[in-house]
């Protein structure tokens, strides 16, 4: 190359005919240019200069020092230190190539939400849009398919129209494929600050889904939800229908009601009623209801939260005066008491009572929950040790 001449790391190139490596140089009498060297042949490359410079970029001052080869266009990419970022012809040298390329990888199941590929029939085209075919050299550009491992499936040809048939390729058999297109232009007219040709992929299937992913806070006051998805395609806006659900309570938004059940201590209907100081205890001292007399019952109900109870209802089976307070709601922090008695004609016995009762914002339908019993004794003079609860 002479005194003074530069040269930089080469590109490596491997394509199925031939292994390449393109040095870039300049320096002394060289402003910028190529070097070719084939490994498969172990001589200077059949058909590129000895030296390719590049008049036709910055006056030929290019400085090489270094090429990327982009393999869907087949364009080294070459950038110097005259700062001039230009494409090189790999297989003749001159510069600009004026050839174009894109690839398009298409995978139907990513249009559904589901990940299903039971909803494509088939693949279709693939076709070029806002491009003049008249600028492409449709019979030197080439067309492959592959699969995800490389292996070409197909090899079409370009129609007329622009389009490439992919009918004949299964989705069955390959769920995704990749459409690479290799354009040889002769013009770049179409490539513009505004207009920019593009290479699409089509397949038959059902419309494709838009995702949604809703977080329900954590509040028990959200009852339901409602979702509107939008998205934007080549037509413009889209919007799709509402869809509403009803959020179903948590464990942390169910109320918590539990049942307290007494008896009153002393014989005396007035201290024993409705709002009466008692005393009231779990089990009455021994004696005071002789072998038989009447009982009074304390049931005290209460909330203690996060939501209201509602539709709440005593159960007592053995006392059924205690049923007879009817349904009413529990407010958070809550509570009500029932007073109700029984006229005993056999000693001792343990009475038992719970509570039915829904939560606010509850599905309808949803069965309602019962609490955990409380039991007191009413106690004669054959009382005996009973446990408590």
């Amino acid at each position: 190359m002479g005194n003074g001449v530069l040269v930089f790391n080469p590109e490596v190139v491997t394509t199925a005919t031939d292994t390449r490596s393109y040095f870039p140089v300049w320096g002394g009498p060289v402003p910028g240019a190529t070097l070719c060297y084939s490994w498969t042949t172990a001589q200077p490359c059949a058909g590129f200069p000895a030296t390719a410079t590049h008049p036709g970029v910055g006056g030929g001052a290019t400085r090489d020092y270094g090429y990327t080869y982009d393999a869907t266009t087949r364009c080294l990419i070459a950038l110097g230190d005259a700062g001039i970022l230009f494409s090189v012809d790999p297989g003749t040298g001159a510069t600009p190539r004026v050839h174009s390329g894109a690839a398009v990888t298409l995978k139907p199941s990513d249009f559904y939400c589901d990940g299903s590929s039971g909803h494509v029939q088939g693949y279709t085209e693939a076709r070029l849009e806002a491009i003049d075919l008249a600028h492409v050299d449709l019979a030197a550009s080439t067309v492959a398919v592959t699969d995800p491992d490389g292996t070409v499936l197909a090899a079409p040809a370009l129609t007329p129209a622009g389009t490439v048939d992919l009918s004949g390729i299964a989705a069955a058999d390959h769920p995704s494929i990749t459409v690479t297109v290799q354009l040889v232009l002769n013009s770049a007219a179409d490539f513009s600050a505004t207009n920019h040709p593009v290479l699409v992929a089509s397949y038959e299937g059902d419309a494709p889904q838009v995702c949604v992913r809703t977080v329900v806070e954590a509040d028990c006051a959200v009852t339901q939800i409602s979702d509107t998805a939008t998205a934007t395609d080549g037509s413009g806006s889209l919007t799709s229908n509402t869809v509403e659900l009803a959020v179903t309570p948590g464990a942390h938004c169910k109320p918590e009601v539990t049942v307290n059940k007494e008896i009153c201590t002393v014989s005396n209907p007035h201290a024993c009623g409705p709002g009466g100081a008692g005393p009231w205890a779990k089990k009455s001292p021994v004696g005071l209801l002789q072998l038989l007399g009447t009982a009074y019952w304390r049931i005290t109900v209460t909330n203690t939260g996060p939501v209201e109870a509602t539709g709440v209802t005593v159960n007592d089976p053995t006392t059924h005066g205690c049923q007879a307070a009817g349904t009413f709601d529990l407010a958070v922090g809550a509570s009500r008491q029932v007073y109700c008695d029984s006229f005993l004609l056999a000693l001792p016995l343990k009475n038992t009572a719970s509570a039915t009762f829904s939560g606010l914002n509850e599905p309808p339908g949803t069965p309602p929950t019962t609490s955990a019993p409380s039991s007191a004794i009413a106690c004669s003079l054959l009382c005996i040790l009973t446990k408590e609860s």
